[in-house]
């Protein structure tokens, strides 16, 4: 029998027919869907395989970020505790360290260390120390302000207290100075580096040219309005401006128309001097007066009314007023011969220089320390100190000068010069002195310095650049 079309062909398809049961047409839609899903998911992931990279990653969400731990401060150091004292009159050393907590024997290892150094019981008052802490009541730094260009500082260590000495740096500069005279040394008028010079450093300059020039000017008697001066120092200067030290290197000084030059210079067996252009020393066998700055009262005279005994008398020496207990300085060294009263002298000192020369010093007040019959002394000491012993009407000191035994006035003895430059060393002495000499003038004097230059000697004020 032949067979229906029913019976050959595949059965039937439920969700052909759109049998609910078997899901329809929705239940293909669907499974398309997810297949192109799926072929999607498939394709995204064969590329990023081939290009050898990974998907990136979701964020997380907000909540799920990992707690941050808290990072702790760190603690303060503790504060650094700075002190400064003084030693003073009723404040010792010992106080001082046991107000800073070094006391029993804190204070003993202090000052073992300090004696490494210095001497504690010498220790000046106004000296000032500072004390460092850096952990509290432990005081681990003391520092000693021993001058103004030296501190002792001791650094607590465990095995002890360690020091130094810290020295101030200075720098190194030279100055140009020089003064024309109106009346005296201490008011001259200045000129040249002047804005460069520390306070009260003109009254060094000062003193150092009265030493340099001690044995051929007296600087009461000698100087003259328009006498002049110029000086070359060599300083070292601290940080502050205040000067450490001061040397001059060359001075020239016009004087009653002498030109006085003088070189600093070191020989090699000696100390530093001061030579003149010809390598003589400026240092002579007797200072030109016995007082600094004083005046003469009464000169050297054969005929002199007395002011005591009231009658004409010769006047053998020279007479310097001078207030009471200004120290009186030996001319020149040798061997004491008398200490003591004699006479009218009251209390006097006799000096025998050499075979030739003697001096005598008298209406002392009083005899330095160390002065005897016998004694040395050397030139510049001083020996005695003014007074009005004997026959005197107010304080002074009469001062004489003995040739073989004659008094002479000290003015008009004609001495024999310094001692000169050894050979041997002369030409380097030439050397520093020319071109020092060539610098200091290079300062030039002013007008008014030509007043003490003598006739006819024209080069004496003349500025080298004219």
């Amino acid at each position: 029998m032949p067979s229906t079309p029913h019976e050959l062909g595949p059965p039937p398809d439920p969700a052909a027919h759109g049998d609910p049961g078997s899901g329809g047409p929705r239940v293909r839609v669907v499974g398309i869907a997810a297949g192109v899903v799926l072929a999607s998911v498939l394709l995204v992931s064969l590329i990023a395989r081939s290009s050898g990279s990974q998907a990136p990653r979701p964020p997380d969400p907000p909540d799920s970020h990992p707690a941050l731990t808290p990072v702790p401060t760190p603690a303060a150091a503790p504060p650094v505790v700075r002190d400064a004292d003084t030693i003073r009159a009723g404040r010792s050393l010992g106080q001082v360290l046991a107000s800073a907590g070094l006391g029993g024997d804190g204070y003993g290892q202090v000052l073992t260390a300090i004696r490494s150094h210095v001497n504690p019981r010498r220790l000046p008052r106004g000296l000032v120390v500072r004390t460092t802490a850096r952990v509290p009541e432990t005081t681990d730094r003391v520092a000693l302000a021993l001058d103004q260009d030296r501190t002792l500082v001791l650094d607590r260590r465990r095995e002890g207290w360690r020091t130094r000495i810290d020295s101030v740096s200075v720098s190194i500069d030279t100055l140009y100075v020089g003064g024309v005279i109106e009346s005296n040394l201490w008011t001259s008028e200045l000129f040249g580096d002047t804005a460069r010079l520390a306070p009260n450093e003109n009254v060094e300059i000062f003193l150092k040219l009265a030493q340099i020039y001690a044995w051929q000017v007296d600087f009461f008697r000698d100087i003259r309005p328009g006498d002049a001066f110029r000086v070359m120092v060599r300083r070292e200067v601290r940080p502050d401006g205040s000067v450490r030290r001061a040397d001059v290197l060359a001075a020239e000084f016009l004087n009653q128309g002498r030109r006085l030059p003088a070189v600093r210079f070191v020989t090699a067996d000696g100390p530093e001097e001061y030579y003149d252009e010809n390598g003589n020393a400026t240092r002579k066998a007797f200072l030109r007066a016995p007082l600094k700055f004083s005046p003469v009262t009464s000169g050297f005279s054969r005929r002199r009314f007395h002011p005591i005994l009231h009658r004409w008398r010769a006047h053998r020496g020279i007479d310097y007023g001078a207030a009471r207990g200004t120290p009186v300085h030996a001319t020149g060294a040798g061997v004491v011969t008398r200490a003591g009263r004699w006479d009218g002298y009251g209390r006097m000192i006799e000096i025998r220089h050499n075979s030739l020369y003697r001096t005598r010093y008298a209406h002392l007040r009083g005899l330095a320390r160390g002065i005897h019959r016998g004694a040395r002394v050397q030139q510049n000491q001083v020996i005695g100190y003014v007074g009005m012993t004997g026959l005197a009407t107010a304080p002074h000191l009469h001062y004489e000068f003995l040739v073989n035994g004659v008094q002479r006035d000290p003015r008009r003895v004609k001495l024999p010069p310094g001692k000169p430059i050894p050979r041997s060393q002369l030409a380097n002495f030439e050397r520093r002195r020319d071109r020092r000499l060539e610098r200091l003038d290079g300062l030039g004097f002013p007008p008014a310095a030509h007043l003490a230059a003598a006739p006819g000697d024209t080069d004496l004020g003349r500025d080298p650049s004219e």
